[in-house]
């Protein structure tokens, strides 16, 4: 519905246009005023989208109206001049003032509806336009950006005169569509509540900033999200924090500011729907302390693979910086990514493996800054502790296996010495007991009968391949002593050396 101001002197002409009005265009809202003074006042109070005037007026005539409108009141309306007399000097100076269109009395019916259709045309556009511009200007105002030379359209177009609350309401997983949404439903459910204005807001989610006048309690605000839930399923969830009461007149940054510091509290209690500055735990200026000891205790868990007890370390470090206050969200993401950061740069099996390390690092950054409540964060850095600890194992669990193969080399390379289990555990820089053990977990055999193996197969071996003498055989593979020889190969093959060389003679024979 357009607003339309029609200016004449003459009361015939009114009444005759006003009718000729409503027949073609039965939904504009019609006013009139008797010269320009009084059109003058009239869009002092109020705004209107289209205003006809006449010229020739007593009273402030028809120019002198439009050279006001222009000057001083910066109307958005399309000035259409209604005159009785087809004078170029009075359309030229019409056309200057930026009349949109200059017609002759009697008004012919085709030509007017053209020009209603091109003002109508051409103020859906502007609206467009302006819509974008305003809630530019807006969305400036909150964040205390607005540009010295926006600040008298920031007067006119804002209510900076008013006094009131600004609300910060927010959908859990709110997508860009669903908060436009959320902002059409708000504007019908919150009109009849002092609602100002709202403005999507676009952060890491973009999320909704009303504006609503009065001083206000907060059962009031309780009963304004419960109305907006109650608009549809999607609402339900939907967090409403609200900053103290508070003029505008100095701008509205601080009680915006103050309505993020209440929102942030939905981190801790997800579970809360309504937040009040006056009732918020956050505190800007609190930076807890983690104790030294705890962040021991933690590093001594991560090595003793003590699962148990490092979650209850952590929860017990998470308890100690949330007693009375909560620092600010985004300072304890901060907080505990250099905290687990920290204990991830003291595990030597994980800094010395490069890429293991890399992993993890990039996993601590997305993990923790992807945490949307404290809850998320807590669950987050125990994943992290834990996948720290089972790559530990798993790096500790490779070296191992790596170890043995050294082992095996080794072996292979001096079985025809006298190597004695203290001989190999010494080079290895390990006690006999502890090379034994580890030895006999990974292979399931001791180590002196693995020596004993490997020298007979090296012994079989040669048998097939040389016919070297049987004691040169022997002093080959380490056994000075061939009755010694012959007697352990006899224990392990059930043949004596000779009768083995005669055996694989025969089968190749055949």
């Amino acid at each position: 519905m357009l607003r339309v101001l029609l200016v004449d002197d003459e009361p015939g002409q009114i009444i005759g246009f006003r009718k000729l009005l409503q027949r073609v265009r039965p939904d504009y809202d019609i006013a009139s005023a008797r010269n320009g003074y009084d059109a003058i006042s009239l869009c002092e109070k109020q705004t209107f989208d289209l205003i006809f005037t006449d010229i020739q007026m007593q009273v402030m005539n028809g120019l002198e109206l439009m050279e006001r409108l222009d000057s001083g009141l910066r109307t958005r309306a399309k000035v259409i001049v209604l005159s009785g007399y087809d004078y170029f000097d009075y359309a030229q100076r019409a056309l200057a003032h930026g009349a949109f269109a200059y017609l002759l009395k009697p008004l012919d019916l085709n030509t007017l509806q053209d020009v209603l259709r091109r003002a109508e045309h051409a103020l859906d556009q502007e609206e467009a336009k302006f819509k974008v511009y305003r809630e530019r200007l807006q969305m400036a105002w909150m964040k205390g950006t607005v540009f010295p030379e926006e600040d008298m359209e920031t007067k006119q177009l804002l209510p900076w005169h008013e006094s009131g609350h600004v609300c910060l309401v927010r959908l859990r997983f709110g997508s860009i569509t669903e908060v436009l949404m959320l902002q059409k439903q708000l504007e019908v459910s919150w009109k009849e509540s002092g609602l100002l204005f709202s403005v999507v807001i676009h952060d890491k989610l973009p999320v909704l900033a009303a504006v609503v006048n009065g001083n206000r309690s907060r059962s009031d605000f309780v009963e304004m999200r419960e109305k907006l839930a109650r608009e549809g399923t999607a609402l339900r969830d939907a967090c409403l924090a609200v900053s103290s009461w508070g003029t505008f007149t100095e701008g509205i940054h601080d009680k915006y500011k103050e309505a993020e510091a209440a929102a942030a509290q939905q981190f801790y209690e997800p579970d809360g729907h309504v937040f009040i500055i006056s009732e918020s735990r956050i505190a800007d200026d609190y930076k807890p302390v983690i104790q030294a000891k705890e962040e021991t205790a933690v590093l001594e868990a991560l090595r003793q693979n003590d699962t148990q007890g490092l979650k209850s370390l952590l929860q017990s470090i998470i308890n100690g910086m949330l007693t009375g206050k909560y620092p600010l969200p985004d300072y304890m993401k901060l907080r505990c990514k250099v905290m687990v950061t920290k204990w991830l740069d003291e595990v030597e099996l994980l800094r010395q493996n490069h890429d293991t390390y890399k992993e993890l690092m990039q996993g601590v950054e997305t993990a923790i800054e992807q945490a949307g409540t404290m809850a998320e964060l807590i669950g987050s850095i125990e994943e992290l502790l834990l996948a720290m600890m089972q790559m530990a194992e798993t790096i500790k669990l490779h070296r191992k296996d790596e170890m043995i193969y050294q082992y095996l080399a080794y072996i292979d390379d001096h079985y025809m010495e006298d190597l004695s289990l203290e001989k190999i555990a010494g080079h290895f820089e390990l006690s006999p007991n502890y090379f034994s053990q580890y030895f006999r977990s990974r292979l399931d055999i001791n180590f002196t009968k693995y020596v004993t193996q490997v020298k007979l197969n090296k012994a079989k071996q040669l048998l097939e391949n040389q016919s070297d003498k049987i004691y040169a055989i022997a002093a080959q593979i380490g056994y000075q002593e061939v009755k010694y020889f012959n007697r352990v190969f006899k224990k392990e093959f059930g043949m004596t050396p000779e009768e083995y060389r005669r055996s694989i003679r025969m089968l190749r024979k055949k």
